[in-house]
């Protein structure tokens, strides 16, 4: 896959984090939103069979139910996609990096300098947003690297850092526990979560007017803003998007690309199920309740050139300065679903029920097995 730098990541790359790539906002225009009548989405529950105890002996005593699986919380996220992206080295220092902040340490191990340049310029924002803007290279020691040893230091109170984290992964486990089950299959994580961003978070169309005229006066990008504001540009939906398949297990990462109409960049998901890659676009989705951009292949990606393959940068907001592996998403079982829209979901029988237009526009209910997936 050939990668080349945009001018419009270049622009940016003062923020040095993919989610302050701020000119990959997108114009939310490439495809038309489909109508449908209205339909709520089944939600699937299943009852906890009741129990009787039989009394053995005056001695028995009868157990708690068990409390049904949860969803917690993980500090340390990072997909076998980004650690094949970035390198191994890397991902474990990030690794080093978290175990110090949650420790309230200012210092940890690392490799060389450049490890530690790249790991905190890309890792908090995609891996661990809420620290994105309460770190940052020592301010108060120069070298911030010296003897195998990397110096940070935090931008706000030590207290203030612990709450906010303690808030967001609270924010995060709230909003896992709401939309799926652990026993999920990665599909129906990657499904769940889809149809709760199209249903719960706008595009910040102001946000992105205001990067393309007063570019030194936006705020600064962050997956935390559609988290705690339910609004935001492509860079921080794709990138929350992303961050909260990590946290349900999912093999997922960020891709960007080039719009070949005007040279703006975007940025999506991508995401691996059973050994097969797909793109994921829940920008386009916001709003609606369309299927089209839901485990998309290369080609229904481009759309006729509209993002073409060679402008793709995955993972890293910069030019894919470290040997990549080349992922070809090609599998079209999905193909079906880009032309419908979201209806019910039996996860019993791993069956979906979509709107899909007829020959005369007209809507029909129809079923989608997903099983295997």
């Amino acid at each position: 896959m050939k990668h080349r730098k945009t001018a419009a990541l270049q622009s940016l790359a003062f923020a040095a984090a993919f989610l302050c790539t701020a000119l990959t906002g997108c114009s939310q225009t490439a495809k038309p939103s489909e109508s449908a009548p209205e339909q709520s989405i089944a939600e699937i529950t299943t009852a906890m069979p009741e129990t009787t105890l039989s009394a053995v002996s005056e001695t028995t005593v009868a157990s708690e139910p068990e409390e049904p699986a949860r969803f917690t919380f993980q500090p340390k996220v990072c997909s076998d996609l980004i650690r094949e992206t970035i390198g191994e080295t890397m991902c474990e220092t990030w690794y080093q990096m978290v175990d110090a902040m949650m420790e309230g340490k200012e210092s940890f191990a690392c490799p060389d300098q450049e490890t530690f340049d790249w790991v905190i310029g890309q890792f908090p924002a995609l891996c661990f947003p809420v620290v994105q803007d309460m770190v940052s290279r020592s301010l108060i020691r120069e070298p911030y690297f010296e003897d195998g040893i990397a110096y940070f230091s935090y931008t706000v109170p030590k207290e203030e850092f612990k709450e906010k984290v303690d808030q967001f992964a609270e924010l995060i486990e709230n909003i896992l526990n709401e939309t799926m089950k652990p026993d999920y299959t990665d599909f129906e994580k990657a499904y769940a979560l889809y149809q709760y961003f199209t249903e719960n978070y706008t595009y910040d169309r102001d946000h992105y007017n205001t990067l393309q005229t007063d570019i030194l006066n936006a705020r600064e990008s962050s997956a935390c803003h559609i988290f705690y504001d339910k609004t935001g540009i492509c860079t921080e939906i794709a990138s929350a998007y992303t961050y909260l398949l990590m946290q349900a297990g999912v093999n997922a990462t960020v891709m960007s690309g080039e719009c070949a109409y005007d040279g703006i960049g975007h940025a999506w998901s991508f995401i691996e199920l059973d050994g097969k890659y797909y793109h994921i676009d829940p920008t386009f989705a916001l709003g609606s309740n369309t299927l089209g951009y839901f485990l998309m292949t290369d080609a229904e990606r481009e759309n006729g050139g509209e993002f073409p393959i060679d402008t793709y940068i995955i993972t890293s907001c910069y030019t894919q300065e470290h040997e990549a592996p080349v992922y070809h998403a090609d599998d079209e079982t999905f193909a079906f679903l880009w032309r419908t829209r979201i209806s019910e979901i039996d996860r019993e029988q791993k069956m979906l029920s979509v709107w899909k237009d007829n020959e005369e526009g007209n809507p029909e209910l129809k079923q989608f097995s997903y099983k295997g997936y």
